[in-house]
């Protein structure tokens, strides 16, 4: 009993079914030459398929990282502007009214920079997907 339950849970490695089906393979619909030729270019178009596939992932990567790095740097950018600009407003207007117009600049760059934050992780999210 013991031996029949082994070999209902016997699978054959990937070995040993190729041998199989090439010893079964006399049995064609096409003729040896003919099945032979269309064996391989079956292989072959799996080969390309997967070779293809590779490279494309390698591709979209590569795309994702670039994106990536060109938003992070035009963030870092629009961030060094605004801080110029606060510093330009403040350099002029020495008065409360340039003291409450950095302060309207700064705010309202604080909140477009964490809206943007938000944005960019949610577009790495997606794009790491």
């Amino acid at each position: 009993m013991a031996d029949e339950e082994e070999d209902e849970r016997y699978t054959p490695s990937v070995y040993e079914a190729q041998t199989h089906l090439q010893h079964t393979s006399g049995n064609t619909l096409l003729p040896g030459p003919i099945a032979s030729l269309v064996s391989l270019a079956a292989r072959s178009s799996s080969l390309y398929l997967r070779l293809g596939i590779f490279v494309g992932g390698l591709a979209l990567d590569g795309a994702r990282a670039t994106t990536l790095t060109g938003l992070e740097l035009s963030r870092a950018v629009i961030e060094a502007v605004l801080s110029r600009a606060a510093h330009d407003i403040s350099d002029r207007n020495h008065g409360p009214d340039g003291q409450a117009q950095v302060e309207n600049l700064l705010e309202r760059s604080r909140s477009i920079q964490q809206s943007t934050r938000h944005h960019l992780w949610r577009l790495r999210d997606f794009i790491s997907l």
